[in-house]
């Protein structure tokens, strides 16, 4: 998941969810789940939410961009 916030910066939920389930048999749920801990607990996510509430955007951190590629082996 976290590949994703590197290379496309900021996702919603259903966005995740959708390129996930490219891969992996996960639902909405548990992404938004792994989101929110990853958003609360680890605190490397930025979130956004907007005016009427719909989807809310979380994006990397910019602190955690080089942390995050080199713990996943990216350039």
């Amino acid at each position: 998941m976290l590949d994703l916030f590197v290379r496309i910066k900021a996702l919603t939920i259903p966005q995740i969810t959708g390129e996930l389930q490219k891969r992996f048999s996960i639902s909405y749920h548990s992404v938004a789940s792994m989101v929110g801990i990853i958003a609360s607990r680890l605190g490397i996510l930025h979130v956004k939410r907007n005016a009427d509430g719909t989807h809310t955007i979380y994006e990397l951190k910019e602190q955690y961009v080089d942390v995050v590629v080199k713990m996943l082996g990216t350039s």
